[in-house]
């Protein structure tokens, strides 16, 4: 599984795409790793339980924002690390990597508001899930960061 968008590599002055783009749908997979569209649910299930039985001094909210928040510092770091092992150098990198960090942030936001996650149970509301992720999947599916040739080589 990639973990990168992969960028249309653009020919300077020519307007030109190189091949190796990926379709909209590998896109859209690639902004939510399997790990955090897998382990999120299950810790979910585990706060509810515990709200049955917290532990003095830890309301279940303050739980739901300790692990949202983990989740997010933990693909922040683990994207860098996945940017570390491409070839894409200097400004190129830098802006690759701030571009997919801020979208797979905006990503998480959304998909854990759409399946009607508890940290936003105060603000949850089904018509605008329903917006927020249509737009957020026309616009990812649709958005293809770019390089030039020399960047792509990681010159």
């Amino acid at each position: 599984m990639e973990y990168i968008v992969r960028p249309k590599v653009t020919l300077e002055g020519a307007g030109k795409a190189a091949g190796g783009e990926q379709t909209p749908q590998d896109r859209l997979m690639t902004y939510i790793p399997l790990s955090i569209s897998g382990v999120y649910p299950l810790l979910e299930n585990g706060i509810s339980d515990y709200v049955k039985t917290p532990f003095h001094g830890l309301s279940p909210r303050s739980l739901e924002l300790v692990v949202f928040g983990l989740l997010l510092l933990w693909y922040v770091i683990f994207l860098h690390r996945q940017f570390n092992k491409t070839p894409y150098k200097g400004r190129a990198r830098a802006k690759l990597q701030v571009l997919q960090t801020f979208v797979s942030i905006v990503a998480f936001c959304v998909w854990t508001y759409s399946i009607k996650s508890a940290i936003w149970t105060d603000i949850y509301n089904a018509g605008l899930a329903v917006v927020a992720t249509a737009i957020f999947v026309l616009f990812a599916s649709l958005y293809v960061p770019t390089v030039t040739p020399d960047q792509a080589q990681g010159n």
